[in-house]
């Protein structure tokens, strides 16, 4: 039990040093902060996702002793890295934050996109093809055996 509590203590450790990463490369096209307030608000921001971070560590903590329910904190921490990759990357190109109606505009309304149906259909039919072989690798037993 100690050893679990030890690695989700390092991994939160080490998503809040990730996070802290990615708003050091929000910040760092920033203008300088000339008054107050503006500076504070650039202080505050790593410590905004920083304690949020927490928050989500110590409620998902009791899961983390758990054996079967152990994959629920790294799998948030994935999601998260994931989202602050990609609003780093939009916001590097077109200068403003994803947002929800960004993401809607994105999942509905694809003639924006310039992407056909048929091919989101099938992008969507290989994943679930993909996400089949994955779970039957898991599920499957294999020996150490040469045959297998």
């Amino acid at each position: 039990m100690k050893d679990r509590l030890l690695a989700h203590l390092k991994l939160t450790f080490y998503v809040c040093l990730l996070t802290a990463v990615m708003v050091g490369l929000y910040l760092k096209d920033a203008p300088a902060a000339v008054n107050f307030l503006p500076a504070i608000y650039q202080l505050s921001i790593p410590a905004y996702y920083g304690m949020l971070l927490i928050i989500a560590a110590l409620l998902l903590l009791p899961f983390s002793l758990l054996r079967a329910t152990r994959w629920l904190w790294p799998l948030v921490v994935w999601v998260w890295l994931v989202y602050l990759a990609i609003d780093v990357a939009v916001f590097n190109l077109y200068r403003f934050h994803l947002e929800w109606l960004m993401v809607d505009m994105f999942v509905r309304d694809f003639s924006g996109m310039g992407i056909p149906i048929f091919l989101l259909m099938l992008y969507a039919m290989l994943a679930i093809a993909v996400l089949g072989f994955v779970i039957y690798l898991y599920s499957a037993k294999f020996s150490g055996t040469r045959k297998h």
